[in-house]
């Protein structure tokens, strides 16, 4: 027994229980850049400007606004989705378990001018919260 670690504070739960560690930390990098740009815009799009010369257009937000009826492509979903491509690919090749327990499986909604398949924002959307609440609801019962 450790005295000490009975008296830390108490911590608060985190009020999005089915998020990873990964869609954690972006909730958190997505604050810190929000107060940045209130704090000094300049700055703020410099280090966006940055974060797009790497590849990681997650930073700046701007796939988190999209139309639910607009059309995007395999890493598109899986950043929405703050998941791994490969996710995105195995929820249409394998399929993934509804909330209700049935497997169903992500539907291609057209094809990109490379021939590549396309999804409806709305139902990644979808697949991502149904995940989301099948981990919540695994961890909390």
């Amino acid at each position: 027994m450790n005295p000490d670690f009975d008296r830390q504070p108490q911590r608060n739960p985190w009020p999005f229980p089915g998020d990873t560690e990964l869609q954690r930390a972006r909730r958190y990098v997505h604050a810190y850049r929000q107060h940045l740009k209130t704090a000094n815009p300049d700055l703020c799009a410099a280090l966006d400007d940055a974060a797009r010369s790497y590849g990681d257009h997650w930073v700046c937000g701007g796939l988190l606004t999209i139309p639910d009826d607009q059309l995007i492509t395999t890493d598109q979903a899986a950043e929405l989705a703050g998941v791994d491509s490969e996710t995105v690919r195995q929820w249409r090749k394998r399929g993934y378990l509804s909330r209700n327990g049935n497997r169903e499986y992500l539907q291609v909604k057209g094809l990109s001018e490379r021939r590549r398949p396309m999804f409806r924002a709305s139902d990644i959307k979808e697949i991502a919260e149904t995940t989301r609440w099948r981990r919540t609801t695994r961890t909390t019962t």
